[in-house]
Protein backbone atom coordinates (compact mmCIF):
# COMPACT_ATOMS: atom_id res chain seq x y z
CA UNK A 1 0.00 0.00 0.00
CA UNK A 2 1.74 3.29 -1.23
CA UNK A 3 1.10 6.15 1.30
CA UNK A 4 1.42 9.64 0.74
CA UNK A 5 3.60 12.07 2.31
CA UNK A 6 1.23 13.37 4.93
CA UNK A 7 -0.35 10.30 5.72
CA UNK A 8 2.86 8.53 6.19
CA UNK A 9 4.65 12.02 8.76
CA UNK A 10 1.08 10.92 10.31
CA UNK A 11 1.82 7.73 10.70
CA UNK A 12 5.15 8.59 11.85
CA UNK A 13 3.99 10.57 14.44
CA UNK A 14 1.06 8.13 15.84
CA UNK A 15 3.45 5.77 16.86
CA UNK A 16 6.30 7.92 18.30
CA UNK A 17 3.19 8.83 20.61
CA UNK A 18 2.10 4.91 21.37
CA UNK A 19 5.91 4.33 22.20
CA UNK A 20 6.39 7.44 24.38
CA UNK A 21 2.70 6.54 25.96
CA UNK A 22 4.32 2.72 26.30
CA UNK A 23 7.80 3.57 27.97
CA UNK A 24 7.12 6.90 29.86
CA UNK A 25 8.39 6.38 33.82
CA UNK A 26 5.78 7.94 35.56
CA UNK A 27 7.31 9.59 38.88
CA UNK A 28 5.49 8.12 42.11
CA UNK A 29 4.10 9.63 44.89
CA UNK A 30 5.08 8.24 48.57
CA UNK A 31 2.39 8.83 50.82
CA UNK A 32 2.66 8.58 55.02
CA UNK A 33 -0.28 7.87 56.11
CA UNK A 34 -0.06 8.55 59.94
CA UNK A 35 -3.44 8.15 62.29
CA UNK A 36 -4.43 10.22 64.74
CA UNK A 37 -4.08 7.97 67.46
CA UNK A 38 -0.27 6.94 66.41
CA UNK A 39 0.25 11.17 67.33
CA UNK A 40 -1.84 11.14 70.32
CA UNK A 41 0.73 8.44 72.05
CA UNK A 42 4.06 10.26 70.62
CA UNK A 43 2.65 13.56 72.05
CA UNK A 44 1.60 11.43 75.23
CA UNK A 45 5.14 9.65 75.38
CA UNK A 46 6.65 12.60 74.93
CA UNK A 47 4.93 14.60 78.19
CA UNK A 48 5.36 11.74 80.14
CA UNK A 49 9.06 11.93 79.51
CA UNK A 50 9.14 15.21 80.57
CA UNK A 51 7.13 15.23 83.55
CA UNK A 52 9.09 12.13 84.65
CA UNK A 53 12.34 14.69 84.54
CA UNK A 54 10.75 17.79 85.97
CA UNK A 55 9.44 15.43 88.91
CA UNK A 56 12.18 13.53 89.80
CA UNK A 57 15.40 15.46 88.36
CA UNK A 58 14.30 18.89 88.52
CA UNK A 59 15.24 21.59 91.44
CA UNK A 60 11.93 22.39 91.69
CA UNK A 61 10.70 19.76 93.78
CA UNK A 62 13.84 19.75 95.90
CA UNK A 63 12.70 19.88 99.87
CA UNK A 64 13.46 23.60 101.23
CA UNK A 65 10.72 24.10 103.85
CA UNK A 66 10.01 22.82 107.38
CA UNK A 67 6.91 22.67 108.82
CA UNK A 68 6.42 22.24 112.59
CA UNK A 69 3.02 21.79 113.93
CA UNK A 70 1.77 20.22 117.72
CA UNK A 71 4.98 20.80 119.88
CA UNK A 72 4.42 22.99 123.18
CA UNK A 73 7.38 22.11 124.83
CA UNK A 74 9.60 20.62 122.44
CA UNK A 75 11.85 23.68 120.52
CA UNK A 76 10.67 23.48 116.55
CA UNK A 77 14.49 24.73 115.85
CA UNK A 78 15.38 21.56 117.80
CA UNK A 79 13.55 19.42 115.47
CA UNK A 80 14.75 21.14 112.22
CA UNK A 81 18.09 20.84 112.90
CA UNK A 82 17.78 16.91 113.66
CA UNK A 83 15.59 16.61 110.47
CA UNK A 84 17.18 18.71 108.03
CA UNK A 85 20.18 16.24 107.80
CA UNK A 86 18.14 13.56 106.78
CA UNK A 87 16.18 15.35 103.97
CA UNK A 88 17.62 18.93 103.24
CA UNK A 89 18.15 19.39 99.03
CA UNK A 90 16.93 15.84 98.37
CA UNK A 91 13.90 15.26 96.20
CA UNK A 92 10.80 15.60 97.94
CA UNK A 93 8.87 12.03 96.49
CA UNK A 94 12.21 10.15 96.03
CA UNK A 95 12.74 11.07 99.83
CA UNK A 96 12.49 8.17 102.36
CA UNK A 97 10.56 9.64 105.60
CA UNK A 98 10.72 6.47 107.45
CA UNK A 99 14.91 7.26 108.74
CA UNK A 100 13.94 11.11 109.65
CA UNK A 101 10.85 9.66 111.93
CA UNK A 102 12.73 6.96 113.44
CA UNK A 103 15.90 9.72 113.76
CA UNK A 104 13.49 11.99 115.99
CA UNK A 105 11.64 9.32 117.83
CA UNK A 106 15.48 7.93 118.69
CA UNK A 107 17.05 11.81 119.62
CA UNK A 108 13.99 13.48 121.11
CA UNK A 109 12.19 11.37 123.36
CA UNK A 110 9.76 13.62 124.87
CA UNK A 111 7.91 13.22 121.44
CA UNK A 112 5.38 10.32 121.69
CA UNK A 113 4.72 9.97 117.90
CA UNK A 114 4.81 12.17 114.80
CA UNK A 115 3.34 12.28 111.93
CA UNK A 116 5.00 13.69 108.22
CA UNK A 117 3.53 14.76 104.95
CA UNK A 118 4.84 16.31 101.86
CA UNK A 119 3.41 19.32 100.21
CA UNK A 120 4.55 19.79 97.12
CA UNK A 121 6.91 21.52 95.76
CA UNK A 122 9.42 22.04 98.36
CA UNK A 123 8.05 21.41 101.53
CA UNK A 124 7.65 18.87 104.35
CA UNK A 125 5.06 19.02 107.47
CA UNK A 126 5.45 17.42 110.78
CA UNK A 127 3.00 16.82 113.10
CA UNK A 128 4.11 16.68 116.31
CA UNK A 129 2.45 14.71 119.15
CA UNK A 130 3.98 15.25 122.27
CA UNK A 131 3.78 13.02 125.39
CA UNK A 132 1.50 14.37 128.61
CA UNK A 133 3.49 16.98 130.88
CA UNK A 134 4.13 15.71 134.26
CA UNK A 135 5.61 17.41 137.01
CA UNK A 136 6.82 15.96 140.15
CA UNK A 137 5.56 18.45 143.28
CA UNK A 138 7.89 18.06 146.46
CA UNK A 139 6.25 19.22 150.08
CA UNK A 140 6.93 18.30 153.07
CA UNK A 141 9.60 16.22 152.28
CA UNK A 142 7.37 14.21 149.99
CA UNK A 143 7.46 14.07 146.06
CA UNK A 144 4.49 13.47 144.45
CA UNK A 145 3.65 12.89 140.87
CA UNK A 146 1.45 15.72 138.67
CA UNK A 147 -0.55 14.73 135.59
CA UNK A 148 -1.37 16.99 132.99
CA UNK A 149 -4.16 18.61 134.49
CA UNK A 150 -2.92 18.99 137.53
CA UNK A 151 -3.97 16.23 139.58
CA UNK A 152 -2.00 14.17 142.20
CA UNK A 153 -1.74 10.90 140.83
CA UNK A 154 0.74 9.09 142.89
CA UNK A 155 3.58 9.36 145.64
CA UNK A 156 6.80 8.61 144.26
CA UNK A 157 9.00 5.98 146.14
CA UNK A 158 11.51 5.31 143.05
CA UNK A 159 13.79 8.21 142.01
CA UNK A 160 13.81 6.42 139.00
CA UNK A 161 10.32 7.76 137.97
CA UNK A 162 11.92 11.48 138.17
CA UNK A 163 13.57 11.24 134.80
CA UNK A 164 13.37 14.02 132.36
CA UNK A 165 10.48 15.01 134.87
CA UNK A 166 10.82 18.41 136.34
CA UNK A 167 10.37 18.79 140.04
CA UNK A 168 8.98 22.16 141.66
CA UNK A 169 9.63 22.81 145.62
CA UNK A 170 6.84 24.15 147.49
CA UNK A 171 8.31 26.24 150.03
CA UNK A 172 4.94 26.46 152.17
CA UNK A 173 5.03 23.36 152.62
CA UNK A 174 1.56 22.71 152.39
CA UNK A 175 -0.09 19.55 152.66
CA UNK A 176 -1.28 17.61 149.99
CA UNK A 177 -3.30 14.39 149.50
CA UNK A 178 -3.11 11.35 145.73
CA UNK A 179 -6.41 12.70 143.77
CA UNK A 180 -5.86 16.57 144.85
CA UNK A 181 -6.01 19.05 141.74
CA UNK A 182 -3.34 21.26 143.18
CA UNK A 183 -2.69 23.16 139.82
CA UNK A 184 -3.82 24.09 136.30
CA UNK A 185 -3.15 22.19 133.73
CA UNK A 186 -1.43 25.89 132.23
CA UNK A 187 1.04 25.89 134.72
CA UNK A 188 2.13 22.36 134.45
CA UNK A 189 2.59 23.12 130.69
CA UNK A 190 4.24 25.93 131.96
CA UNK A 191 6.79 24.77 134.00
CA UNK A 192 7.69 21.91 131.58
CA UNK A 193 8.58 24.72 128.95
CA UNK A 194 10.66 26.12 131.25
CA UNK A 195 12.20 22.57 131.93
CA UNK A 196 12.97 22.20 128.22
CA UNK A 197 13.15 26.01 126.60
CA UNK A 198 15.56 27.75 129.27
CA UNK A 199 18.58 25.55 129.40
CA UNK A 200 18.66 25.32 125.51
CA UNK A 201 18.06 28.96 124.79
CA UNK A 202 19.57 30.57 127.19
CA UNK A 203 22.78 28.17 128.68
CA UNK A 204 21.55 28.89 132.03
CA UNK A 205 21.19 25.64 133.88
CA UNK A 206 18.19 25.16 136.46
CA UNK A 207 19.19 24.35 140.04
CA UNK A 208 15.40 24.52 141.23
CA UNK A 209 12.05 25.59 140.33
CA UNK A 210 10.54 26.59 143.82
CA UNK A 211 6.98 28.28 144.56
CA UNK A 212 6.93 30.68 147.63
CA UNK A 213 3.02 32.51 147.71
CA UNK A 214 1.18 31.60 144.64
CA UNK A 215 1.53 29.40 141.73
CA UNK A 216 0.78 32.23 139.19
CA UNK A 217 5.15 33.35 140.26
CA UNK A 218 7.71 30.87 139.68
CA UNK A 219 11.29 31.16 140.82
CA UNK A 220 13.91 29.60 138.95
CA UNK A 221 17.11 29.34 140.58
CA UNK A 222 20.00 29.02 137.89
CA UNK A 223 23.60 27.52 138.20
CA UNK A 224 25.12 31.25 137.66
CA UNK A 225 23.97 32.21 141.38
CA UNK A 226 21.25 34.42 140.17
CA UNK A 227 17.19 33.70 140.09
CA UNK A 228 14.45 33.91 137.11
CA UNK A 229 10.62 35.38 138.55
CA UNK A 230 8.05 33.87 135.50
CA UNK A 231 4.48 34.92 135.31
CA UNK A 232 3.32 31.16 135.04
CA UNK A 233 -0.40 33.32 133.49
CA UNK A 234 1.41 34.52 130.79
CA UNK A 235 2.55 33.53 127.66
CA UNK A 236 6.32 31.78 128.09
CA UNK A 237 8.03 32.16 125.09
CA UNK A 238 7.15 35.95 125.13
CA UNK A 239 9.04 36.40 128.60
CA UNK A 240 12.03 34.13 127.39
CA UNK A 241 12.64 36.41 123.82
CA UNK A 242 12.44 39.37 126.67
CA UNK A 243 15.02 37.48 128.81
CA UNK A 244 17.26 36.63 125.88
CA UNK A 245 17.48 39.95 124.38
CA UNK A 246 17.69 41.35 128.33
CA UNK A 247 20.93 38.66 128.72
CA UNK A 248 22.77 40.02 125.69
CA UNK A 249 22.28 43.80 127.43
CA UNK A 250 23.35 42.80 130.99
CA UNK A 251 25.12 39.60 130.70
CA UNK A 252 25.80 40.19 134.57
CA UNK A 253 22.93 39.81 137.07
CA UNK A 254 24.09 39.42 140.70
CA UNK A 255 20.79 38.66 142.48
CA UNK A 256 17.29 38.43 140.20
CA UNK A 257 15.67 39.24 136.73
CA UNK A 258 11.88 39.53 137.61
CA UNK A 259 9.81 39.04 134.11
CA UNK A 260 6.63 39.16 135.41
CA UNK A 261 5.10 42.60 134.22
CA UNK A 262 4.79 42.35 130.21
CA UNK A 263 7.27 44.25 128.32
CA UNK A 264 9.67 45.40 131.60
CA UNK A 265 12.41 43.71 133.04
CA UNK A 266 13.42 44.26 136.83
CA UNK A 267 17.07 42.89 138.02
CA UNK A 268 19.77 43.62 140.37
Amino acid sequence: MIYSYKEKAKRIKAQIRRFKKFYKIREKKFVIRISKRFVFRLIFFVCLIFFFILLFFSSLFTIKNIIIVGNKVIESQQIKNLILKEVKGKNIFLVNLKKPKEHLLTEIPRIKDLKIYRIPPGTIKLKIIEKSNLLCWITQEKKYLINSDGTITSEIKDEKELADIPCVNDLKNLEVKVGNKIVTGDFVLFVNQVYEKLPKRTGLLIESLQIEETTFDLKVLTDRGFYILFNTTSDFDSQLKILIEFLKVRPKIREYVDLRIPTRVFYK
